[in-house]
């Protein structure tokens, strides 16, 4: 086999490999996108699930590309981004439980949130990604 066969050889299993680390981190990548998105529905009232799905998305970014680098700082800011996430998600929960005063809207993306939250927490462990 010559030299250029083993180079093209290894940047397939290369692309392989980050096609198969983006795959176990969807949920985390979907999980930051729907935090995202539900800032923008409220009309940014809910501005901090916006900056727990910069930091959810960001760490799943880096993780993407490489297993080794700021792995401390990478599990940090996930973390920081799933507490941050879930303290925004969660008042919209408890005023329709206690009070019923809530758009339809808050409560279905509060739900939609948690549960995403729930499966991409489920499955990062599983997997042992963070």
């Amino acid at each position: 086999m010559s030299s250029g066969e083993k180079a093209g050889e290894k940047a397939s299993v290369k692309i392989t490999s980050i096609e198969r680390r983006l795959l176990n981190l969807l949920p985390g990548l979907t999980l930051a996108a729907t935090y995202v998105l539900a800032t923008i529905i409220t009309g940014g009232e809910a501005y901090n699930l916006l900056i727990a799905g910069a930091l959810i998305g960001t760490s799943m970014c880096i993780r993407i590309f490489s297993d080794t680098l700021l792995k401390g700082v990478v599990r940090y800011m996930f973390l920081t981004g799933i507490v941050i996430g879930v303290a925004g998600v969660s008042p919209p929960l408890y005023f329709t439980i206690v009070y019923g005063v809530l758009s339809s809207t808050e409560l279905l993306l509060s739900i939609v949130c948690i549960i995403l939250t729930t499966v991409t927490l489920i499955r990062i462990k599983s997997l042992n990604v963070l």
